[in-house]
Formats: structure tokens, C-alpha cells, sequence
């Protein structure tokens, strides 16, 4: 579906470079004992492990805690995700970690934190990432390419009703409000010929955005977008550009030419809705759903079937590369030129 190597951009190369400061700037900032919490070897094993549940519900996270850092070291952390996330991504990441107050107040922000595998580098590829309860964001560099895969976002309340826990969280605080409202328009303005078309049994909780280090490459499922009415077609680009707008610009704009020069036309729409009898302990909401979005190089997944904190959504999405996620594809190329 790739090229076997890209010549990274400019824009690309300045993403990179500024990555590499940014880290390293956040890096020279730990006490000693921090930065051995946070800095690994680039072949350790946990690299290709990531989670989003709560703090004792899944993987161990590494890093620095967010709350036992310094404000000037948390503003450092700060300029490093703007570097992968952009404006638009660091804004709802900021907003979803503020939202975890809301829902675990016992655990506050204690679930965020930054590790690294091999030092920041241009000419050696390293990864960072970003996790927390809701929120996972990988970038792996290479040669001045930059994959940002596996991408998990989620949040919940989906809207905060009860800011008792946390005063400083306006009441109606939403993180992912174009996603949602997006999806559930494009849902309802689907024709009943339409919804027949796209529907797909709903997957099992487990097997739902599973945090697992390789997705499968699925069969074109649901209905093709370009077969849509051109209103539903621009519903869909429109949560496309969401997705992709949670990355850097040029980060955002490389992927977007990927999928068009991969098969912009072989895009697939499915979804299911929430059934109650199947979801264990009956976390699946009446008005709850779940889509996915397949190209040839990606799948995008929303899942808004459970019942959410405060008797709102609760939504997981997540954004997978078929040949790329924790740079797999860019590390071949780059092992191949260095033999």
C-alpha cells in the first residue's frame, strides 16, 4: 500500500526537530531519579504496549506522574505534545486529563505521564508517548519521518453535568464534541436501505479499540462512502479531518496524502448499535453506537455504546495504521539503508 521510503518534507523534517528539542529540553529538566523513570532503551519490549484504562487496570505506565511535576516542567511537557499533537490535539487532551477529575477524583491526573525509548534523535529513531486513562498518543521518529499511530481518545463524562469534584471544570465541558455530534448526525440521516447496508453485528466489548500492538487488516466492510449522499460524504470527511486534526499539521496533512494516493475511494463506512442483552453488566446505553472507518492503510474506530459517567456517553476511539503503528514500516526502511 506504501512506497517502500517517502523523502521526508520539510514541514516533516521541522516536526522532527522540534520533537527532538522539546524532548530533550523536558528530558534535562527531571531530577536524575525522574529521568530513569522515563527514559528506556529504544529495543525494550514494553515499546509496543500501551493502555487506556485507569491507573491499576491494565498495563504499568512509566514516566513522571503529572501531578509530581513541576509547573515549569509540566509547561516543558506542555510544548513537547503541542509538537505532536497540534493545537487542536493538545486542547483536547488537556481537556480530557481536566475531565478525569470529574470521574476519578481520588486518582486526579496521576494516570498521565511522558516515557521515551532511545534518546531524542534525528538520525536514530526513538519514540515518545503520552498516556493516561482516556488518552494514549505514540510517535515514533525515524530519519525525519514520524509515525503517530497507535492514536487513542476517549473520554468520560462525555459532557460534565456535576462539576462538585472539581470547580475548576466548567459544567458543560466537552472534549470531543465535533466527533460526537458529527457521528450521530451521519447515523441519523442514514436511509433505512443505507443502514442495512453499513450494519455490522457490534463486536464485543473486548475486541472494540483493543489495545493490542497489531490490528488485523479487515475486509472491506459496510458501505462505501463515495456511494453516500454528497452531504453524508462531507459528515464523514468532516470526522476524517477531526481524527487527523489531532496531530500536528503536517503530521496531519502526510497522512491525509497517504490515504489519497493509497485509494481515497476505497473508504468503508459500517456500524452497529448498542444491544443491551449482549453487553455485560448492562453498560450498553438504548441510544448507544459504534462505527468504524476503514481505508487501505488505516482503521478509525468510534465507540459510544456504554454508559458514561453522570448518565452520559462513553466514548473510546482510535486511530490504527495497518503497516506503520510504533513505526513499523519506517523502521524496515530505515534498517534496509543502514545495511
Amino acid at each position: 500500500m506504501y512506497s517502500q521510503y517517502v523523502m521526508p518534507s520539510e514541514h516533516l523534517l521541522d516536526v522532527a526537530r522540534a520533537m527532538a528539542e522539546a524532548a530533550v529540553a523536558y528530558l534535562a529538566a527531571l531530577t536524575p531519579h525522574q529521568r530513569e523513570l522515563s527514559l528506556f532503551p529504544f529495543e525494550e519490549t514494553h515499546r509496543t504496549l500501551w493502555e487506556f484504562e485507569p491507573l491499576g487496570a491494565g498495563n504499568p505506565r512509566y514516566g513522571v506522574p503529572w501531578p509530581d511535576l513541576t509547573s515549569h516542567q509540566q509547561q516543558l511537557l506542555r510544548e513537547l505534545l503541542r509538537t505532536g499533537l497540534g493545537d487542536q490535539g493538545l486542547v483536547k487532551a488537556e481537556t480530557i486529563r481536566e475531565v478525569e477529575t470529574i470521574q476519578h477524583p481520588d486518582q486526579g491526573t496521576r494516570s498521565y505521564s511522558v516515557w521515551f525509548y532511545g534518546a531524542p534523535s534525528l538520525e536514530r529513531p526513538w519514540t515518545w508517548r503520552f498516556e493516561g486513562h482516556h488518552l494514549s498518543a505514540t510517535f515514533t521518529i525515524c530519519g525525519g519521518e514520524i509515525s503517530n499511530t497507535p492514536l487513542f481518545v476517549g473520554v468520560s463524562p462525555t459532557c460534565v453535568h456535576d462539576n462538585t469534584d472539581n470547580p475548576d471544570v466548567p459544567v458543560g465541558t466537552r472534549a470531543m464534541p465535533v466527533e460526537e455530534d458529527t457521528s450521530r448526525a451521519l447515523w441519523e440521516s442514514l436511509d433505512e436501505a443505507q443502514r442495512e447496508l453499513c450494519s455490522i453485528p457490534l463486536p464485543d466489548m473486548m475486541m472494540r479499540t483493543p489495545h493490542v500492538d497489531r490490528v488485523e487488516r479487515l475486509p472491506p466492510q459496510g458501505i462505501r462512502v463515495d456511494a453516500l449522499r454528497p452531504e453524508q460524504r462531507e459528515w464523514v470527511h468532516r470526522l476524517m479531518r477531526t481524527f487527523m486534526g489531532n496531530v500536528a499539521p503536517p503530521l496531519a496533512t502526510r497522512r491525509y496524502e497517504e490515504w489519497v494516493s493509497a485509494g481515497q475511494d476505497e473508504l468503508w463506512l459500517s456500524a452497529a448499535r448498542a444491544n443491551i442483552r449482549s453487553e455485560p453488566w448492562g453498560h450498553a446505553r438504548p441510544d448507544g453506537y459504534y462505527y468504524r472507518l476503514q481505508g487501505p492503510t488505516f482503521l478509525i474506530e468510534f465507540d459510544d455504546v456504554q454508559w458514561g459517567w453522570q448518565d452520559t456517553g462513553h466514548i473510546h476511539s482510535m486511530w490504527r495504521d495497518y503497516e506503520d503503528d510504533f513505526g513499523f514500516r519506517l523502521l524496515r526502511s530505515y534498517n534496509t539503508r543502514m545495511r
